[in-house]
């Protein structure tokens, strides 16, 4: 993905899968990384049906914040068939997230079409501002 001062790449490690991630803020990085994961996940359904959800997330460091926040997203794709579409606002004060979060809901039928991301995991985690830039990366359990 490449949006204006956004950008992430895939890359493989061992059994499971990488993501370096890129933004001019910590907010972009924590959306980038949202739909990084569901890109991985699979193509976003197309449907009308959304879920609007407020997201209240705290940990004690801000790659912890980054974990716990992937693995909210991922627990709400699996229960409740709701796909990260997107944040209508996101703010990261500390190690505390708050965002209001815009979701497709997805039907059984697509299941076929996903894969599957068992856990996000802590190994080779990373987040940190390097110049004039947020930097992440975390691996998925596939």
């Amino acid at each position: 993905m490449k949006a204006r001062g956004v950008s992430y790449q895939f890359f493989d490690h061992a059994a499971d899968v990488g993501i370096d991630l890129r933004a001019e803020s910590l907010e972009g990085l924590f959306t980038a990384a949202g739909h990084a994961l569901t890109e991985w996940i699979g193509p976003e359904p197309d449907t009308p049906q959304t879920l609007n959800l407020r997201l209240d997330v705290k940990a004690e460091t801000c790659e912890e914040l980054l974990v716990r926040w992937l693995q909210e997203l991922l627990f709400l794709f699996h229960q409740k068939h709701a796909y990260f579409a997107g944040t209508n606002s996101l703010n990261v004060t500390g190690c505390a997230l708050s965002a209001d979060v815009e979701f497709r809901i997805w039907e059984d039928a697509l299941y076929r079409d996903y894969q599957e991301v068992k856990a996000v995991t802590y190994h080779q985690l990373y987040v940190g501002h390097e110049g004039d830039c947020w930097k992440a990366r975390v691996i998925l359990d596939i």
